[in-house]
């Protein structure tokens, strides 16, 4: 058994060498080359992808909280256009997104395909001008039902991308794509009419293009993640719960406050809940990157929802005191801003589950994203039931707010609170440490999460185990580069071709490039002439 696993060893290093051989001295590639090209774009703007999801959020943004695709015909009844085409829009997405969380296997393998991202993207920015141009009835219903399933995609794809990074960089990622989205908004309402259709239409196209961009990369092995019962008992289920229930809450008081407002109401919330947001990712940016490097993303949990549940309660008080003029307004920045923050927190905790278990991001981000948006659907017809029935009644509302603050703090305090959530990130920080001890001088001090002040310094100067040593002797010998060095710890290890061009970041050209002047500076031929030099240099570290 141990003679045939050798050989198959063997040809499979062998088939690599021939790979690295074929590129030459001087990385020859095809002439002509989509994949090539968006390996090269990835390598140049690596986090290019990321800012995809700025692009679709923009475009959410400027549906339903802004005026800017308010159909010619439904400017009278601008609040019912949204009202009807969030309900069409979202119940498509929440059914893509489900269906898609029962097939993830088959809809991972679907959505790396380039095209079929590309697709969707044309869809939702076809269906958008649909959506504004294509006349009130079935048309209208039609239109604002593809707009989800075209997004659906894009986001589950974009899921994909921040599968890929732990919670940390994926907040920081996350708050710069709502401080671009928020840029992208207000280009889009400060353009003419025609231009700001056009340029919103064509965010879910930027997005799918953001995300084609690194289609290579997202296919990382899974090996190094730990299975799904790593997860304490429950998680998911309770997740999946809290999110439903946040989104239900959040949906009644938004749907509500949208069909009491009129159209400039709605402009004027929006501009608000978008500035406002936009601020606050810039601040959540700069913490996380900058202040703490052990940021916890739980953190953010108790906050959103005490936003919500102020935004709920404040409400009558508002409503008796203005006599409901202003209600509509007050209550949908506070609500908006606060859900925005819970998006936040939610996308983060989908992408680090993805990135430490062996779920798959589809599923995970199928669920999470798909519990959200039946519950905002499902709130925002509650919500416009409660204001047909009761009107502006104060006690009624002081009634229905009372009891959804009260299941929201029970979810939220006893089903998933964020002692959970913590000890998710916590699990995954240990991972992550012990990843970079054993990878040596790949990963900088400075991207591994929880390091404080005093580790910062010199990786050189802390204790190091005899392979560190050993790899780092070897490739000060051959005059390595910072990347070549990266790359003869990841060759050291075993691992493939396909391996360090998705781990560091780079197109399979580019890595293979790396390892045949690797081989070349170290005098080595084969991976296991490799392997042999660093087990030798291991045992003199030992003695």
């Amino acid at each position: 058994m141990d003679a045939r696993r050798n050989e198959t060893s063997t040809l499979s290093r062998s088939s690599e060498e021939k790979a690295v051989t074929a590129v030459g001295a001087e990385g020859k590639r095809p002439w002509l080359s989509m994949s090539t090209l968006f390996a090269d774009i990835d390598e140049q703007w690596p986090s290019l992808k990321f800012l995809g999801f700025g692009c679709y959020y923009a475009w959410i943004w400027l549906c339903y909280d802004s005026e800017v695709l308010v159909p010619d015909w439904m400017q009278d009844q601008a609040a019912y256009s949204v009202f009807d085409m969030y309900l069409l829009s979202t119940t498509a997405l929440a059914l893509v997104f489900i269906v898609s969380s029962l097939f993830a296997s088959k809809v991972e393998t679907i959505l790396r395909r380039s095209f079929i991202v590309f697709a969707a993207g044309v869809l939702a920015t076809v269906s958008t001008v649909g959506v504004v141009f294509g006349g009130e009835g079935p048309a209208f219903a039609v239109f604002s039902a593809l707009t989800g399933v075209g997004t659906a995609w894009i986001a589950l794809r974009l899921g994909m991308v921040y599968g890929t990074v732990p919670a940390r960089q994926a907040l920081m990622y996350t708050a710069a794509s709502f401080v671009f989205a928020g840029m992208l908004y207000f280009v889009a309402v400060g353009l003419p009419e025609l231009a700001g259709i056009v340029f919103a239409a064509f965010l879910p196209t930027m997005a799918a293009l953001c995300s084609v961009a690194t289609l290579a990369r997202t296919d990382a092995a899974r090996s190094d993640r730990r299975p799904t019962g790593s997860l304490p008992h429950g998680f998911f289920a309770r997740f999946v719960l809290a999110v439903a229930v946040f989104a239900v809450v959040v949906g009644v008081t938004r749907g509500y406050s949208t069909l009491s407002g009129g159209v400039d109401v709605l402009s004027a919330k929006g501009v608000i809940i978008v500035a406002v947001t936009a601020c606050i990712a810039a601040i959540l940016f700069l913490v996380a990157g900058m202040l703490m490097r052990d940021f916890d993303v739980s953190k953010l949990y108790y906050p959103a929802t005490i936003l919500v549940s102020g935004g709920v309660l404040v409400t009558p008080v508002v409503s008796s005191a203005t006599g409901g003029a202003s209600t509509g307004a007050f209550e949908g920045q506070v609500i908006g801003v606060a859900y925005a923050l819970f998006v936040m927190v939610i996308w983060c905790l989908c992408a680090h589950v993805s990135y430490m278990t062996s779920l798959s991001p589809v599923r995970v981000f199928g669920w999470g994203r798909g519990a959200s948006a039946a519950g905002t659907t499902l709130g925002w017809v509650l919500g416009s039931m409660l204001l047909e029935q009761t009107g502006d009644n104060p006690t009624v509302i002081v009634a229905v707010s009372i009891v959804m603050v009260f299941v929201l703090l029970i979810v939220v305090m006893l089903v998933f609170n964020d002692r959970a959530i913590g000890r998710v990130l916590r699990q995954a920080n240990g991972l992550e440490r012990a990843e970079a001890d054993a990878f040596g001088s790949i990963f900088p001090d400075s991207m591994v999460e929880g390091a404080g002040a005093s580790d910062e310094g010199d990786a050189a100067s802390r204790p190091q185990g005899a392979w560190t040593r050993a790899c780092n002797l070897i490739a000060d010998d051959g005059g390595l580069s910072t990347r070549e060095r990266d790359v003869l710890f990841l060759l050291a290890k075993g691992r493939s071709i396909e391996y360090v061009h998705e781990e560091l970041g780079i197109s399979v050209n580019t890595a293979k490039t790396h390892i045949k002047n690797v081989y070349a500076k170290l005098g080595v031929h084969t991976r296991q002439e490799l392997l042999d030099m660093v087990e030798g240099a291991v045992d003199e570290q030992r003695r």
